[in-house]
């Protein structure tokens, strides 16, 4: 039980913090789902045991198919060009957030070419 409550609770701060009603939210959403990566894989580390380690990496298979770590995608590609946008990140900004620099190559391509740049 106990080991089922350590992976639930990785989700619980990002989901509240993610409903907000009252500020955008989109601003949190890349770095809180880079968050989760590195929590449920550390997770995964230290239990080692199944049917957790199958289970989250099943959970890690379904987030880097909707956010993947190295590229982005046509579905996604709206959500990562925002962060250019976002006076608070903008290109300077994006190592901060924690994505890598294949990826934040891949998105001033995207950006470039969305833009005619």
């Amino acid at each position: 039980m106990q080991k089922c409550l350590r992976i639930f609770d990785i989700f619980v701060k990002t989901t509240i913090k993610l409903q907000a009603e009252k500020y955008p939210t989109i601003y949190y959403l890349v770095p809180e789902i880079y968050k989760i990566y590195i929590k449920l894989e550390t997770i995964r580390d230290s239990l080692n045991s199944e049917p957790f380690t199958s289970a989250i990496n099943k959970g890690i298979a379904k987030l880097r198919k909707y956010y993947p770590k190295t590229s982005i995608t046509e579905n996604n590609k709206a959500l990562y060009i925002s962060l250019i946008l976002d006076p608070r990140i903008k290109i300077d900004r994006l190592s901060l957030v924690g994505l890598s620099n294949g990826l934040i190559s891949d998105i001033k391509r995207k950006f470039q070419e969305e833009y005619n740049l």
